[in-house]
């Protein structure tokens, strides 16, 4: 497959940078997969159609906390001994 490398400034506003390289490129679709900081700027700036959630059942009580994120409700799902969620971005569920 191809590969493109595009710059951008890390110091403002990078969730909306991302979207604009992969709207150049007419990417349309995007799995984010990334760390709390890269997912929650994504989720402030309400750039997310979906989110999977899985929830296990181990309680950390150290670390990097999960994003915070609001959306309406689709589905729960039991996967073995996780739980996953499924919410849609729908303006009327933000705080």
């Amino acid at each position: 497959g191809e590969t493109n490398f595009e710059m951008i400034e890390s110091n403002k506003n990078l969730s909306q940078q991302i979207c604009a390289r992969l709207h150049q490129h007419q990417i349309t679709s995007v799995l984010v997969e990334g760390g709390a900081q890269t997912l929650q700027t994504f989720i402030d700036a309400g750039l997310w159609d979906e989110a999977r959630i899985f929830t296990g059942n181990t309680s950390f009580r150290k670390g990097t906390k999960a994003p915070t994120i609001v959306g309406k409700h689709v589905e729960s799902e039991q996967i073995l001994e996780d739980t996953l969620t499924i919410l849609r971005n729908d303006p009327e569920h933000h705080l």
